[in-house]
């Protein structure tokens, strides 16, 4: 009797996916914010954040963002400030969105801002 273990082939692999990272100027918090939340820069998609957590070796923490501009949409996004320079944001984009820009107005509906 040959004993064959099961093949991994249902598994989805996550390094092969291309990520792409930015580096951009992160926003002054508001004077009137009683949250410590990160502010995140609004850009055209919609997003809504998913979690959150620390980040070994840096005092800032990561948060995770999917977008909510289209039911069923894989795209991804993490956010977190750089290390050696806290004055900017390193955002790295995974998954593409499976659907068309968003319009100006759905875009800002579930944007990611804080609230006062």
């Amino acid at each position: 009797v040959q004993i064959s273990s099961p093949r991994n082939t249902g598994i989805k692999r996550r390094r092969n996916q291309s990520k792409k990272v930015v580096c951009i100027p992160a926003p002054a918090p508001p004077s009137n914010s009683r949250s410590s939340g990160e502010v995140v820069p609004s850009d055209l998609w919609a997003w809504r954040k998913y979690g959150q957590k620390p980040i070994k070796g840096s005092p800032y923490p990561r948060g995770y963002y999917r977008c909510s501009s289209s039911k069923g949409c894989l795209a991804r996004k993490q956010v977190e400030r750089s290390r050696t320079d806290p004055n900017m944001l390193v955002i790295t984009y995974s998954s593409e969105h499976n659907h068309p820009w968003p319009t100006q107005r759905n875009a800002l509906a579930g944007s990611t801002r804080s609230r006062p």
